[in-house]
């Protein structure tokens, strides 16, 4: 928790740095790690706010990979079903596809890696 708190100041300080220098996606990925690092300390409305301008920001560049990163940050899926699609593509079984997507999930994040 003490090196969220300290975190805070200098990811504020690089935001405005990279805002001053024109580069968008590093104040989106500062806007991230701002909002995990409010999280850390508790701050859930913070956090959400900071994550979901990084997610937008994301978006806007084309960094899927960053923008999965984010949405599931939110809490939400990062190939950005809701479950009502999740339900609309279900095997005849019954068997959800999400299996299927976690595998893809599992592909995004290898790739990040590389």
């Amino acid at each position: 928790r003490g090196g969220a708190a300290a975190a805070l100041a200098d990811l504020r300080d690089a935001q405005q740095r990279w805002r001053a220098l024109e580069a968008p996606y590093e104040v989106a990925r500062s806007r991230e790690l701002l909002g995990l690092a409010c999280r850390a300390l508790g701050d859930d409305e913070a956090a959400r706010l900071e994550l979901d301008a990084a997610r937008a920001e994301f978006a806007r560049l084309g960094a899927a990979p960053d923008r999965m990163r984010a949405e599931a940050a939110l809490g939400r899926d990062p190939l950005g079903l809701s479950g009502r699609d999740l339900r609309v593509f279900e095997s005849d079984d019954g068997a959800p596809i999400r299996r299927s997507l976690g595998g893809l999930q599992d592909l995004a994040a290898s790739l990040r890696r590389a």
